[in-house]
């Protein structure tokens, strides 16, 4: 069943999307697609998407892997964000930053092994 997959997209609730849609914009600029009143999408790869959608709802998380996790956290913070110190796990390298809901976005390289 998985060969049938095409693509993810990862849904997040919010509160305000005029508030979440500025500051997704720091980092992502502006959404890909606007599909209907109250959600916007950013495609993040070729089979990736973020859909941000204005409803109630439970903060949740998504992992994006990078290629050099110190150019991502510099990046976040010359935008004015504020992620996380760089965390070692042995096999990967993590940092994280929060939206203003709440939902939290790792970032994550995988160590050269």
């Amino acid at each position: 069943m998985k060969s049938q997959f095409t693509n993810l997209i990862s849904v997040f609730p919010v509160k305000d999307l005029g508030t979440s849609l500025a500051w997704y914009g720091k980092w992502l600029g502006q959404p890909d697609v606007i599909p209907m009143e109250g959600v916007a999408e950013y495609q993040l790869t070729e089979n990736a998407w973020l859909q941000l959608t204005q409803e109630e709802g439970t903060a949740t998380s998504i992992i994006l892997g990078v290629d050099d996790i110190h150019k991502v956290r510099e990046q976040l913070l010359n935008q004015g964000l504020e992620p996380s110190d760089i965390m070692d796990w042995e096999v990967v390298f993590t940092c994280e930053i929060e939206d203003p809901d709440g939902h939290r976005i790792s970032f994550a390289q995988e160590v050269a092994i």
